[in-house]
């Protein structure tokens, strides 16, 4: 039986002789590109909801995301499986503080499955139904939560994650947007998704959320296939902006300011004048503490402000920390033995 006869037809066929078509088309610069999918994890209330409702808001605007450029903006569409009021709030809390009218529209999505027969089809004439209503196609599509979009899907099960995932993908490579996917990850392992390795395999980039050090959350790209290291990040936290229905928490990007760099400078000034040994870190709180970029701090503020400058320091490969409790140390990387 040939080709014809089984209804089958030849795979596509892509050459090189157009270097453009390979160029990546940026929605936020550097970070998330059209027709890819992000994956954005944190554990439970760990400000997921809040990061996707600002950036959707400012790819919509048109204005820089933590620095970055928006360079393709548009009006962004969320599918929201859980917390549709509140999704609602956020977005008009966030355009009301950046007075902007952004084109963001929010989809219900307590009904949908990614894991299900036509949700493809579903998702599809959603989006062609808000290009009726905005003009265009979306530029980024946020998915809200993956759990609660895959309602009786197994998260360990390789089949159910990755037909959910193929879904999503083939919406965003369809309408050249954006896909930036919300989810949790393991309480105990904040590196990676919660449930099948296939969730991670399918993201071109892999954000996770955690502790900041200058703000209470910073955001993380862990993983990526085609971002350029250093591999980019940023520090927010979660504020209160009052609406005519009551408060609503949002997200607030905190500036790195030149306070904090002369913080880490000074802590690092304190860590070379040991001259090679290991110093106590609570001995390092004490030599800096007469420093003006410590200034105003009591003794347990100070303390905290090193431990978070030292966790910088270890993080760019400027400093080793060592042992646990009082009688942690740390030291220069040029002090290794």
């Amino acid at each position: 039986m040939g080709i014809e006869d089984r209804g089958l037809g030849a795979l596509p066929l892509y050459g090189f002789d157009n270097e453009e078509e390979f160029e990546r088309e940026w929605v936020v610069s550097g970070l998330l590109a059209s027709g890819e999918t992000s994956l954005l994890i944190a554990p439970p209330f760990g400000g997921k909801s809040a990061l996707l409702a600002h950036v959707a808001v400012h790819v919509a605007a048109g204005r820089s995301w933590f620095g970055r450029p928006i360079v393709a903006p548009g009006p962004t569409l969320i599918i929201a499986g859980e917390r549709l009021s509140e999704m609602r709030r956020r977005v008009a809390a966030l355009a009301a503080e950046l007075g902007v009218k952004p084109a963001v529209m929010i989809a219900s999505g307590a009904n949908l499955d990614l894991c299900a027969r036509g949700a493809t089809v579903r998702l599809m004439e959603t989006v062609f139904e808000f290009e009726q209503h905005c003009g265009e196609p979306p530029a980024l599509i946020g998915f809200d939560t993956l759990a609660a979009l895959t309602p009786g899907a197994d998260e360990i099960s390789a089949a159910d994650m990755t037909t959910a995932m193929q879904t999503i993908r083939s919406v965003a490579e369809r309408f050249s947007a954006h896909a930036l996917v919300v989810h949790h990850c393991p309480l105990d392992n904040p590196g990676r998704s919660r449930g099948h390795s296939s969730i991670d395999g399918a993201a071109d980039v892999l954000i996770g959320v955690e502790r900041g050090r200058v703000a209470s959350h910073r955001w993380r790209v862990m993983r990526a296939n085609a971002i350029a290291e250093p591999l980019p990040f940023g520090e927010y936290g979660i504020g209160s902006h009052q609406l005519a229905s009551g408060s609503v928490a949002i997200a607030r990007p905190a500036s790195i300011t030149t306070e904090l760099a002369d913080r880490d400078a000074a802590v690092l000034e304190a860590l070379k004048a040991a001259v090679g040994a290991p110093i106590v870190v609570a001995e390092v709180a004490r030599s800096v503490a007469s420093h003006p970029a410590f200034a105003g701090l009591d003794g347990d503020a100070v303390r905290k402000a090193v431990d978070r400058s030292l966790k910088g320091l270890a993080e760019a490969g400027l400093a080793v920390l060592e042992g646990a409790g009082k009688g942690r140390t740390a030291r220069t990387v040029e002090t290794q033995p």
